[in-house]
């Protein structure tokens, strides 16, 4: 008998258990432990770099506070007395009360003490946030406040020569002069300079008035010089 051919046996490959997915939710989870644990090692070294501020502290201006301070103490915080500063802010209109932006809350004779107090020396926030109790974001945005009501209000006492020297055409033609004489921007139209003027000697105050580097007693102007002879 003629035997059947035999036919190869077909070889079953072992079934491995299919790897194990990670559902969609655990690996959102895990990217974001992940990034907020870097996320706070970033904010802790940041942190460790920035530099320390002193703690808000000091009274807030009031009347009360103005009028408790002498005259020279009044004069070398605010170059005012408590009682010239109560009819400058009478006199300005300055409203009696007003909020901010970020809803600080001010007096208008507190926000016109603070713009003085700031105008008056460096500006450093820190120590007008130790001494008159606010933050630095209050101060900025009270001492802003105060100087664009000024300028909206009282524009037409600070406007000087809109019409002459300092009409826009003017002042187009002094910044184009500048630049031909080889400055390399093209908006510089002045130049800001110290004037210094003589004076007799005050009766009152005259170390305040008493120039040490002239020698004499004098009032110095922060000036803009326009330069017409470049013309």
């Amino acid at each position: 008998m003629q035997s059947s051919p035999s036919l190869p046996l077909a070889v079953i490959p072992d079934l491995l258990p299919p790897p194990r997915l990670v559902s969609t939710c655990a690996a959102v989870t895990v990217g974001l432990a992940s990034a907020a644990i870097d996320f706070h090692a970033y904010t802790q070294s940041q942190r460790s770099r920035r530099r320390p501020r002193p703690r808000q502290g000091g009274h807030r201006i009031t009347k009360q506070y103005l009028r408790s301070l002498s005259d020279e103490d009044c004069l070398w915080r605010f170059r005012f007395t408590a009682a010239d500063l109560i009819i400058v802010v009478d006199a300005l209109k300055i409203p009696p009360s007003f909020t901010t932006r970020s809803h600080h809350r001010f007096t208008g004779l507190e926000a016109f003490a603070l713009t003085l107090a700031r105008f008056r020396s460096e500006g450093e926030l820190d120590n007008l946030s130790i001494l008159y109790d606010r933050s630095h974001s209050a101060l900025s945005e009270a001492v802003n406040y105060i100087v664009e009501y000024v300028d909206r209000r009282w524009h037409h006492l600070l406007d000087f020569d809109s019409n002459g020297l300092l009409h826009p055409t003017r002042l187009e033609a002094y910044a184009r002069a500048i630049h031909r004489h080889g400055a390399p921007l093209w908006g510089v139209w002045g130049f800001i300079d110290c004037t210094i003027r003589r004076i007799a000697r005050p009766s009152w105050y005259q170390r305040v008035a008493y120039n040490g580097y002239k020698k004499f007693h004098a009032l110095k102007y922060q000036a803009i010089m326009l330069q017409l002879n470049f013309l």
